[in-house]
C-alpha cells in the first residue's frame, strides 16, 4: 500500500514513520512537487491513498478524485473558515464529493461539515481527543519506585488498588471506611494523614506507570477529570465519577460508571464494595472493558484508524 502525505506537520511525520514500517509512504513538500500540479504529481507516483491535513489544500482532494485515487481528509477547521474560503473562491460547497474518508478532530467539526457542505463522505471518523496513546502505553513499561504509605511500606500490586487525583477529602474518608483495600493518591500525601492503606507517588514527571497499577479510577471533582478518565480507559482501567463531576460524566455514562448526585463518601464506599468478587480478592472486571479500551485508543490515535483503513 502506498500513501502520500501532503505537507505533513510534526505529528503526521510521526504517523508516517509508523506507517512506513508496513507501507510505502511519501512525504510531500512544496519543494518536492517542483512545478507539477497536484494531478500530475499523483499520476506520477500512483498512490493508493492521498492524505490531506487541511481544507485549505482542497485542490489535492479534487486531483485525487480525477486520478481515481482514494483521499483522506483530516479536518480541524470550523465552519467560519469554510465560509472564508468559500468567499475567497478557494473552496466549493461540493468539496466533500471528492473525499473518501473524513477524519474530524471533534464531534463539533463533524456537525459543521454536515451543516455547511452539500454532501458527506462515505466514511467519517471522529478523533475524540489528542491523547498520545503510544506514549501513555510505553511509559507504563518504565521501571519506577512503587508507591509507599506514610510508614514507608510498599503497595502490594497483587491486591486491588483504587486511585484518584482529585477530591482528597472524600478519597481519604473512603480509605478509612475500607481498611481492607489499598488506595493510591496520584500525588504527594498529606504528612498529617497516616493510614496503612493509603499510598502516594510523590512528585513524578509521569503518572502513567502508577495509573496502570490501579484497578479503579475515582473522579470526585471536576478538576482534571475528563483527560484523566480517558488516560485510564486507554490503559484498560475502570473509572467512576459522580454525576456532578463535570465533563467526565458524559464519557463515563457510555464507557464506565456514574454515581448519581454530589460527591458522597457513603455512596462511593457502597459502589466500590459492589465491584468485588465474593472472595474479595480482586475487583470484578466486566467483559466490555477491553472493547472500551480499543474504542478509546482508536478514537484518539490516527495510526489505529489508519491501520483499519489500510
Amino acid at each position: 500500500m502506498k500513501v502520500i502525505f501532503i505537507y505533513p506537520d510534526f505529528r503526521e511525520k510521526k504517523l508516517a514513520q509508523k506507517l512506513g514500517e508496513k507501507h510505502e509512504v511519501i512525504l510531500v513538500t512544496k519543494e518536492e512537487i517542483g512545478g507539477k500540479t497536484p494531478q500530475e504529481f499523483i499520476n506520477k507516483n500512483q498512490p493508493d491513498f492521498v492524505y490531506v491535513n487541511s481544507i485549505t489544500r482542497g485542490e489535492w482532494l479534487v486531483a485525487s478524485r480525477k486520478c481515481k485515487v482514494k483521499s483522506i481528509l483530516y479536518l480541524q477547521e470550523r465552519k467560519e473558515e469554510y465560509l472564508r474560503l468559500l468567499l475567497a473562491g478557494k473552496v466549493k460547497v461540493e468539496l466533500m464529493d471528492n473525499v473518501d474518508i473524513l477524519l474530524c478532530s471533534s464531534p463539533t467539526v463533524k456537525r459543521d461539515v454536515e451543516e455547511f457542505f452539500l454532501s458527506f463522505p462515505p466514511v467519517c471518523e471522529v478523533l475524540e481527543g489528542n491523547l498520545d496513546c503510544d506514549k501513555i502505553l510505553e511509559e507504563t513499561k518504565l521501571t519506577q519506585p512503587l508507591p509507599k504509605n506514610a510508614f514507608g511500606e510498599i503497595i502490594n500490586k497483587e491486591k486491588p488498588i483504587i486511585c484518584a487525583k482529585s477530591g482528597w477529602e472524600i478519597f481519604v474518608k473512603t480509605t478509612k471506611k475500607l481498611p481492607q483495600l489499598q488506595f493510591l493518591w496520584l500525588g504527594e500525601l498529606d504528612k498529617a494523614t497516616q493510614l496503612d492503606n493509603l499510598f502516594g507517588i510523590g512528585k513524578v514527571e509521569s503518572y502513567y506507570f502508577y495509573l496502570s497499577l490501579a484497578d479503579l479510577l475515582v473522579v470526585c471533582s471536576e478538576e482534571k477529570g475528563e483527560k484523566l478518565v480517558e488516560e485510564a480507559l486507554v490503559l484498560g482501567k475502570q473509572a467512576v465519577c459522580f454525576s456532578k463531576a463535570g465533563e467526565s460524566r458524559f464519557l463515563l455514562d457510555k464507557k464506565g460508571y456514574v454515581i448519581n448526585g454530589e460527591a458522597n463518601v457513603d455512596l462511593l464506599v457502597r459502589f466500590i464494595q459492589r465491584l468485588f468478587t465474593e472472595e474479595k480478592e480482586r475487583i470484578f472486571v466486566p467483559q466490555w472493558l477491553e472493547k472500551v479500551q480499543g474504542e478509546i485508543i482508536r478514537k484518539n490515535d490516527k495510526f489505529a484508524l489508519f491501520a483499519q483503513i489500510l
